[in-house]
């Protein structure tokens, strides 16, 4: 059990953390017994069933949302995050100058390492979004071909063959050959961009958001 007054718990509320002597979270539990005497553990095991039900609720809860946040941001920036509520923490502690010294040193090492590895994420997530960006220009340049060569095609190719003018039946066969060549073109970059890609940038472990 744990001697922990309402005044050191503050706004912690029903469930809250604290910092333990290995620097890390702890989860404090509380429940209310028969007798109608309030106790504070970090041994969810000690807790009624009913309260050891709810709080893994609560904590699958915080864990689902933390994966869907891990998913949108990314592990690094979720965890750049946490380090910093957890020297927020650590500045608002009663604690000796020398163990706050030591533990804010601890985070700030942690967040230079996380700082250097989003450093070199961004150089990547910038060439992963030049190489989607460049397909999806080639993509515009190549449709747009498409339609002013087919428009050119199909104003030859209305005309019956005797109505011809000299030159018009080879420029016909020259816009279908450019056609075809554009329509290949086209279909591979689809496959590239809806595909290649992004099958490629999954495997790399890159997030979602750097080829959207």
């Amino acid at each position: 059990m744990l001697a922990i007054s309402f005044g050191a718990l503050g706004v912690l509320g029903t469930l809250g953390v604290f910092w333990t002597a290995e620097d890390a979270y702890a989860e404090i539990y509380k429940y209310t017994k028969r007798d109608g005497s309030i106790v504070y553990t970090e041994d969810l095991g000690e807790l009624p069933r009913d309260r050891q039900a709810y709080y893994r609720s609560q904590e699958a809860q915080r864990e689902e949302r933390r994966r869907a946040l891990e998913a949108r941001v990314g592990s690094d920036v979720l965890k750049e995050r946490e380090a910093e509520q957890k020297r927020k923490a650590v500045l608002a502690a009663e604690l000796e100058e020398a163990e706050r010294q030591r533990r804010l040193a601890a985070l700030d090492e942690l967040l230079k390492g996380i700082r250097a590895r989003r450093l070199a994420q961004k150089s990547d997530e910038a060439s992963w979004r030049s190489r989607i960006e460049t397909a999806r220009t080639q993509m515009a340049e190549k449709l747009k071909a498409f339609g002013k060569t087919q428009e050119e095609y199909n104003r030859i190719a209305v005309q019956a063959s005797y109505t011809l003018l000299p030159g018009q039946a080879d420029k016909k066969k020259k816009l279908k050959e450019t056609l075809d060549t554009l329509e290949k073109e086209i279909d591979a970059l689809v496959i590239e961009i809806e595909e290649t890609i992004p099958d490629e940038a999954r495997k790399a472990g890159v997030p979602p958001g750097w080829i959207r």
